[in-house]
């Protein structure tokens, strides 16, 4: 199963329980009976101060980093435009390249997971990241239209590609097939 990123995947799953009970909470039932009616008025308003409340620590939590995904860890370098020809399309080695934006939570999953199963193919498999919003023209070039999206390139050209948030296992088999070795 994939996940592409939606307003509920920039929110890390503590966060996702808490909006579905800020959601739950900003209900009205409409009661009848005058007394009833008020009483629901006066909870009404206190789950509404709550559900502020809430959200103030929300804001303030954030969703992490998101610049920390520009930069080149050990194991997956970032790269530009102006360095793709190079560091892909000329490689001898075969490349899986990772088209991302700061802002999308499926992309930050996705960074240490790959920088994580990147570690298991040194010599394998070359593993770049690329930012969809600093190099446009990469990604309308290779028809990037959701992401995170993985591309496999093989002497230069694209081999394959995974468009969404695959589990671990599932993309650690993907790339044994792609650098060679077990199916």
């Amino acid at each position: 199963m994939t996940v592409l990123w939606n307003w509920q995947t920039c929110l890390p799953v503590g966060k996702r329980r808490l909006v579905a009970a800020l959601q739950i909470l900003s209900r009205k039932k409409h009661l009848r009976g005058g007394r009833r009616r008020l009483d629901c008025g006066m909870n009404f308003l206190r789950k509404l101060s709550l559900a502020f409340v809430c959200l103030a620590i929300l804001a303030l939590a954030g969703c992490g980093n998101p610049s920390a995904l520009n930069e080149s860890t050990a194991n997956v370098k970032h790269i530009t435009q102006g360095e793709f020809a190079d560091e892909v399309t000329r490689c001898a080695t075969p490349v899986v390249a990772d088209f991302y934006a700061t802002w999308c939570e499926p992309c930050r999953m996705l960074s240490p997971m790959l920088d994580k199963l990147a570690g298991g193919y040194p010599d394998k498999i070359k593993f770049v990241k690329i930012n969809v919003d600093e190099s446009p023209g990469l990604a309308q070039n290779f028809q990037v239209q959701a992401i995170p999206t993985l591309i496999f390139f093989k002497d230069g050209k694209v081999a394959d590609r995974i468009t969404g948030l695959l589990p671990e296992a599932e993309l650690k088999a993907k790339l044994d097939v792609f650098a060679g070795g077990k199916k």
